[in-house]
């Protein structure tokens, strides 16, 4: 059981969320749904600060302050400072309270306390042996060793068997967070390096993807055999309505038609490109990854936003989570026919080879697997319809109601003689 709930943070009121396989929120713009994308992934993805400091022999007191920096690097003390907040994360049996009452305060869990001292004293006795059995191969001339396993990486192997048989477990899946803006990577294809050095005022989200994105983009190119036999390239084909081909280090949308320079596709290929590059690279490495994606339809057509949802539906199956946020209807319609249609298997009313039919290289969902939500002047609600096991209808339905209603009210005028 995975649980995060923010109370009077930012534009958040009341918000009170279930973390599944598969989380999205729909609003619209500036009601929040960042803000939880953010608040959840920084509580996930604690582990480098964790790992650092029990290198560095640091206590407790120091991690919570580095983990405060953290926090406040990513929501500046101005948005917040006069807030009194609380905000409770909480997964399996270790939680973690941030509150703003008197001045921000970050409240471990015990468990976690007692598991991060227990550590860093096995770890110094660890450490202790490691660097006793150095300078005895150094004495002895044996520097076979040395050269092949570097001290810091064995360090860092027992550090990590240490973390994995404590309560730290939970707090370190491998989490990856892609933000909207996702285009100005694509602008600046040749140049991200440099441009990534030189930045100093970038978004800390951008700046991280940007820098994941660097690495990944050339593992996609190296490794786009091995992405072939794990990845739906059939899929990004259709989002992207072209394939992705690299010549003398440009990046180029090749279709029948016509072969575009990435700096001069539409921002819909631009947007979706870093995420499509970055999900095929994780669908290789990393296993039960845990990615948050914001706006994943960002510019792109109706039919491309269904393309999107069969990606996510396809490596869902396959072990990867998810964390969408949304301004899309379009989205939420599409995760509903897969909702739907688990529903139809589970009665025996749809078979999966029927399934495979209607949605090939897809895979339905599991109403049990999902959080579904929608987030209205400060309040998330979920949007999830028990009974019929699918996303409420009438959240659909409003979606394109103002349309239909302004419509409706003209058409009136038609009408009145």
């Amino acid at each position: 059981m995975e649980t995060l709930v923010v109370k009077n943070f930012l534009v958040i009121k009341d918000a009170s969320l279930d973390v599944k396989k598969f989380n999205i929120i729909i609003g619209s713009q500036g009601t929040g749904k960042s803000v939880l994308a953010k608040t959840l992934y920084l509580l996930k993805n604690l582990e480098n600060l964790i790992r650092s400091h029990l290198l560095k022999g640091a206590d407790f007191e120091i991690l919570n302050r580095e983990v405060k920096i953290k926090f406040i690097s990513i929501f500046p003390e101005y948005a917040w400072k006069s807030q009194s907040f609380e905000i409770i994360y909480k997964i399996h049996n270790v939680s973690i309270i941030i509150k703003n009452d008197n001045g921000l305060e970050f409240t471990f869990s015990k468990n976690l306390i007692e598991d991060y001292k227990k550590i860093t004293e096995q770890f110094n006795i660890i450490k202790e042996s490691i660097d006793n059995e150095y300078i005895k191969q150094q004495n002895d001339d044996d520097d076979e060793v040395l050269n092949i396993l570097p001290k810091n990486f064995i360090y860092r192997r027992h550090i990590g068997k240490l973390l994995n048989d404590s309560n730290f477990l939970h707090l370190m899946p491998t989490s990856h967070f892609i933000p909207a803006s996702r285009a100005f990577f694509s602008l600046f294809y040749e140049n991200l390096f440099s441009i990534l050095s030189s930045a100093s005022n970038l978004d800390p989200f951008l700046m991280e993807f940007g820098k994941l994105y660097e690495s990944f983009r050339s593992m996609y190119n190296r490794h786009l055999d091995a992405i072939q036999d794990s990845f739906p390239l059939e899929f990004s084909k259709q989002i992207l309505n072209g394939d992705i081909v690299l010549k003398e280090e440009k990046c180029f949308i090749v279709n029948e038609n016509q072969s575009i320079e990435l700096i001069q596709a539409s921002s819909g290929q631009q947007e979706a490109l870093p995420m499509l590059q970055t999900l095929a690279v994780l669908s290789i490495f990393s296993r039960n990854t845990f990615t948050f994606i914001e706006e994943p339809e960002a510019h792109l057509f109706p039919t491309s936003q269904a393309n999107i949802m069969k990606l996510l539906s396809f490596l869902n199956n396959k072990g990867q989570n998810f964390f969408i946020t949304t301004h899309s209807p379009y989205i939420l319609s599409e995760l509903n026919n897969y909702l739907y249609a688990q529903d139809l298997i589970k009665r025996e009313l749809l078979s999966l080879e029927d399934f495979d039919k209607i949605l090939p290289s897809t895979s339905p969902i599991d109403i049990n697997n999902i959080s579904a939500y929608k987030i209205e002047n400060g309040i998330l609600t979920s949007i999830i319809d028990e009974e019929f096991s699918i996303i409420d209808s009438d959240e659909l339905d409003k979606a394109s109601s103002h349309a239909s209603d302004i419509y409706n009210q003209l058409l009136e005028f038609e009408t009145e003689d």
